[in-house]
């Protein structure tokens, strides 16, 4: 089954809990958005953003091969 990277990056979702005083909501990203140039998580509660440097970029984006 040949899959483009979008349809899988569709369904790679990962997800951590905000670090924001009293909020604690789920911010969700989708793996195949990391490779966007002007990628940025943002917290759907309170707007808390997350920018991801380099090294954890290239994790997360490794981590979307293996699922391809």
């Amino acid at each position: 089954m040949d899959r483009s990277v979008s349809e899988i990056g569709e369904k790679a979702r990962i997800d951590f809990h905000c670090v924001s005083p009293d909020c604690g909501t789920a911010v969700e990203i989708t793996l195949a958005d990391i490779n966007k140039e002007d990628f940025q998580a943002v917290c759907p509660h309170c707007h808390q953003t997350y920018a991801f440097d380099a090294v954890l970029r290239n994790k997360l984006r490794r981590m979307l091969e293996f699922v391809i």
